[in-house]
């Protein structure tokens, strides 16, 4: 994910536009193909880096949306995944990685 963040900032320095860039170029299409094995084996997700919550996966969606790559599975998977964890983050009484602390009554 980190490689696509430095292909999205190069892009957008050099020209501000997304259309300079090949994305049928098979070598980028490989590495896209690395976070979407990634997700679809539940390795990959948020909350997986250093252990807590990261942007990771909405940086992703950015720059398939930069790219104009919505067409793409990568992209769907992302989204599913993001609102996947946006309902875990909102339900009650849960304790993860959004768990504030207190008293647990012990």
């Amino acid at each position: 994910m980190d490689v696509i963040k430095i292909i999205t900032k190069m892009s957008q320095k050099k020209s501000g536009r997304a259309s300079h860039f090949d994305t049928s170029d098979e070598r980028f299409q490989s590495l896209l193909h690395v976070p979407l094995i990634a997700i679809k084996q539940g390795v990959m997700d948020s909350m997986a880096r250093r252990g807590h919550s990261t942007d990771d996966l909405s940086s992703l969606k950015d720059s398939l949306e930069y790219f104009q790559l919505e067409s793409h599975e990568l992209y769907t998977v992302v989204c599913e995944k993001l609102m996947e964890e946006e309902d875990d983050e909102d339900e009650p009484g849960e304790v993860g990685h959004d768990f504030s602390g207190g008293s647990v009554g012990f």
